[in-house]
C-alpha cells in the first residue's frame, strides 16, 4: 500500500443508530421530555431490525440520555430538578418553586415491622413495633424521579392508611390530624442499588446506583416524628446544599 490514510473500519449498524438519536439529542432534534419515534418508525427510518432499536435505546436509557414508561414509550431525560434542602420539606411546593408540575403515585399503604434503623432513629420513646409505611412513586412533569417510603409509628398515624396521599401533602394531614408540626428535617445521604420494584417504578435498571436519602422529620424542639427514605434517580433529581462560613479574624 502506497501513501495515503488508512482506511476507517465499518461502524456496525447499531453504532449509526446510536450516533444518530445522540446527535439529534444534542441537537435539540428531540428536546427534553420528547417522545422518541416508536420502535417500529425507527426501524423503518434507519433500515435495522428491532433487537437493533432495542438494544441501542436500552443503552441510551442506562447512560442516562432516554427513560421509558410503561405502555406509553420512550422519552428524551429532561434536565435534573433541582431541590434546595434549606426548602419547606414538601416535594410538591418545591417542584411549584422551580416551575415544574409535580404528581405522586400512591403505590402502597399499610402496616408493617418497624425497620431497625427506622427505629433507632425515631428513639426508644417514639417507636413502635408496627410501623404505618406509604410508599409512593414522586413525578416531576410527568417524569418518574424518587420512590419515596414513609415510616410513622402506628396508633396515632394510622389515619393516614385512609387518607388522601395523591391529592394532599403529607406534612399538612400531620398538622391538622395529629397535632404536631414538622419542622427539622435532618438528612443522611447514602447510595443503593436499585431493586426490583426501584426499576420498575423508575423505569431504570435493577441494580442501578440510586441516592438513597433517609430523613428524620421532628418537631421544632427535635421530637422525632417520622422517618422518610427517598430513592432518587441523581440524573432526574438532584439535592443541593448550601454551606455559609463566617470567619473570625485569627480563626483556623
Amino acid at each position: 500500500m502506497t501513501g495515503g490514510s488508512q482506511a476507517t473500519p465499518p461502524v456496525t449498524l447499531q453504532e449509526q443508530l446510536y450516533s444518530a438519536i445522540a446527535s439529534q439529542i444534542a441537537d435539540g432534534t428531540y428536546g427534553p421530555g420528547d417522545k422518541l419515534p416508536s420502535e417500529a418508525e425507527l426501524m423503518a427510518a434507519h433500515h435495522v431490525s428491532r433487537v437493533t432499536v432495542r438494544k441501542v435505546l436500552e443503552q441510551l436509557v442506562s447512560e442516562g440520555a432516554l427513560f421509558k414508561r410503561q405502555g406509553k414509550g420512550t422519552f428524551v431525560t429532561s434536565r435534573p430538578y433541582q431541590d434546595n434542602l434549606f426548602s419547606s420539606g414538601s416535594f410538591s411546593e418545591n417542584c411549584r418553586k422551580m416551575g415544574a408540575t409535580p404528581s405522586t403515585v400512591v403505590v402502597s399503604t399499610g402496616l408493617a415491622d418497624t425497620p431497625g434503623d427506622v427505629a433507632e432513629l425515631m428513639g426508644a420513646h417514639h417507636a413502635t413495633e408496627r410501623s404505618v409505611v406509604l410508599t409512593r412513586l414522586r413525578l416531576v412533569n410527568d417524569v418518574p424521579c424518587i420512590v419515596e417510603v414513609d415510616f410513622f409509628p402506628s396508633g396515632a398515624f394510622d389515619f393516614l392508611l385512609g387518607a388522601d396521599l395523591e391529592g394532599t401533602s403529607v406534612l399538612k394531614l400531620v398538622r391538622e390530624h395529629a397535632g404536631v408540626e414538622p419542622s427539622i428535617f435532618t438528612d443522611q445521604f447514602l447510595v443503593a442499588c436499585a431493586d426490583s420494584d426501584h426499576a420498575r417504578l423508575l423505569n431504570c435498571d435493577e441494580g442501578r446506583p440510586l441516592l438513597k436519602v433517609v430523613q428524620t422529620v421532628a418537631t421544632a424542639t427535635g421530637e422525632p416524628i417520622y422517618v422518610n427514605y427517598q430513592y432518587v434517580m441523581p440524573e432526574r433529581y438532584v439535592y443541593v446544599v448550601r454551606q455559609h462560613y463566617t470567619w473570625s479574624v485569627g480563626g483556623a
